[in-house]
């Protein structure tokens, strides 16, 4: 599945779509470039984009950290890589954090 499919599947009607495709591309590379050692499928990402668009519509599309924010999604998805990486640089409390926080 592509992730404009993705996104027609799960953004509400009426909105942007090339912008929050456009969003997608840019947390993915954004993500790659920083978390090298993390694979996280585009499609997987666009629905989370899509889901918070979805639920806070008057927010910003483009989260400020697109980085920080391509680790999050791959963390709240329990990507092995991101639960290694994140817990041998920012320390075991964000692994267990995001444990926690799918529970």
């Amino acid at each position: 599945m592509s992730v404009r499919t993705v996104l027609e599947r799960n953004l509400p009607a009426g909105a942007p779509l090339a912008e929050v495709e456009i969003v997608v591309a840019a947390i993915a590379t954004a993500g790659r470039a920083a978390w090298i050692e993390i694979e996280l499928d585009d499609e997987r990402l666009a629905e989370h984009v899509a889901t918070r668009h979805r639920d806070d519509p008057d927010g910003d599309v483009a989260p400020a950290h697109p980085a920080d924010y391509w680790l999050a999604v791959a963390l709240a998805h329990q990507v092995p890589a991101a639960m290694r990486s994140a817990g041998s640089r920012c320390g075991s409390a964000i692994c267990c954090a995001s444990m926690c926080s799918t529970a």
